[in-house]
């Protein structure tokens, strides 16, 4: 098993991995028998996994330094194509849910897959594309705003996380004062 700073990143190839995976979904239901299937499905979650890793590095790089110009850009950069990912993922909900050798397939992933699955296929249509990517561009403000935080407190500033130990400080006056400051950022900020 990897360690995390044994990862190496790269933004993924979205023409490549669209033309990967839908290459193996489109001849999905076309397969003669369940093992065929547990075959394409293991490639698929191959691809898919590529995606899911480099993914999951952007954002956490992201989250740990949201000032940094690269990982804002590799960040929004998988924001941005995360919808056309989950209709991918949709559309191989769709045949697991269609497969014929349905009976099979939960015998050798469990039928724990096909209940996410069905949550999956109930939660995404590709019309609601632009409002996902909408939905993360907020998340992002967010999240930098936040992070921006700068709060002065007792001579020292402090970001969010900095001040939350004064929060619980055996002596009230501080934690309310620490309340106090805390609360403030967020009535400044309010309007954004």
């Amino acid at each position: 098993m990897l360690k995390y700073s044994q990862y190496d990143y790269k933004r993924i190839d979205v023409e490549k991995f669209k033309r990967d995976a839908n290459e193996v979904l489109d001849s999905f239901n076309l397969l003669p028998s369940a093992t065929d299937q547990i075959e394409h499905i293991k490639k698929l979650e191959n691809i898919m996994g590529e995606w899911a890793t480099y993914n999951a590095i952007a954002s956490l790089e992201y989250s740990r330094d949201t000032f940094s110009k690269e990982n804002k850009e590799e960040n929004e950069f998988y924001d941005n194509i995360d919808p056309e990912m989950q209709e991918i993922s949709t559309k191989y909900a769709n045949a697991m849910l269609a497969s014929p050798f349905r009976g099979e397939l939960e015998k050798e992933f469990g039928d724990h897959i096909f209940n996410l699955k069905e949550l999956e296929r109930k939660t995404f249509k590709p019309e609601i594309k632009d409002m996902l990517r909408e939905e993360s561009d907020l998340c992002n403000r967010y999240t930098e705003l936040i992070a921006s935080a700068k709060i002065d407190f007792k001579g020292e500033t402090y970001n969010l996380t900095g001040l939350g130990p004064f929060h619980s400080d055996s002596d009230r006056d501080t934690r309310k004062e620490s309340y106090k400051a805390r609360f403030n950022f967020f009535e400044k900020n309010g309007d954004e």
